[in-house]
């Protein structure tokens, strides 16, 4: 790792061996309600394609020597530790959350909701991912930055369709603690553009599945290009979808009308 890290190949050694971005919500735009707790555990893997660089140096008979560089495409997959969340609502709109990602990196996010409809909901949602490695040998500390916008469609007040679009921002640092380079500092950032699709079943009024994939795109000499799927399960109140409530003083769903209010009696006649 110490010469990937010298060799400038910080920030995809670090993703790769120490923890990937895990972009997913396992919820929808729609914040915790204000006062209230919600908490999330998720079942997660991870499928990751990305270009190796390999540099080949052959020596001939004559002594010298010739180097070639060649790029392969490489894959790998594996199901990830579990994931948890706690989110509190500190308006009717805006909630934050913080937790562990697949306990090896901290998260934190804050949401805001300013589109809040019965059908149509749309938030944004930033937050920071922060993972860190150390070793005799030095320390590496990898920061992920989220910029989604998350839109929901409400199908009922019991599920809703959630998509995202947006960014994430890598930026890592570290140094190494042996040999000539001792102290050495190194480091370097990536782009990448994520997508993602879920669904948020609520089953009862505090619990509800949510099933999520989000796909990324690296553009950097790796071009990796990230799976993240899984399965949440919120426990929590959540806020009406649809709200299905008659208004304020008016007759439930079958009963008859009300019957208008006899007038008052005529005055008494007044008689000379």
């Amino acid at each position: 790792m110490r010469k990937l890290m010298l060799g400038g190949g910080l920030l995809a050694a670090s993703s790769l061996l120490l923890g990937c971005p895990n972009p997913n919500t396992y919820g929808t735009p729609r914040t915790v309600q204000k006062g209230q707790i919600s908490h999330t555990v998720a079942l997660e893997g991870i499928y990751v394609t990305y270009d190796q660089t390999k540099i080949v140096t052959t020596r001939q008979a004559d002594g010298t020597t010739t180097t070639t560089t060649t790029k392969q495409s490489d894959s790998a997959g594996l199901p990830m530790l579990p994931s948890y969340q706690l989110r509190y609502g500190i308006t009717d709109n805006m909630d934050f959350g913080v937790g562990i990602k697949n306990f090896d990196s901290l998260q934190g996010d804050f949401k805001f909701n300013f589109l809040k409809s019965e059908t149509v909901d749309l938030a944004i949602d930033p937050g920071l991912q922060y993972i860190g490695a150390f070793t005799k040998d030095g320390s590496a500390h990898l920061f992920w930055i989220h910029m989604p916008l998350l839109a929901g469609i409400n199908l009922s007040d019991n599920f809703s369709i959630t998509g995202s679009l947006g960014a994430v921002a890598g930026v890592v640092a570290g140094n190494v603690g042996t040999g000539s380079q001792s102290g050495a500092y190194s480091s370097g950032s990536a782009f990448l553009l994520r997508a993602g699709l879920g669904l948020n079943i609520r089953t009862s009024k505090d619990f509800a599945l949510g099933p999520e994939v989000t796909v990324m795109r690296a553009f950097n000499d790796e071009s990796a290009l990230y799976f993240v799927g899984g399965l949440g399960f919120t426990f929590g109140k959540h806020q009406h979808f649809k709200d299905t409530a008659p208004p304020p003083g008016s007759a439930p769903p079958g009963a008859a009308p009300a019957s208008a209010p006899n007038p008052p009696p005529p005055p008494a006649a007044v008689t000379q």
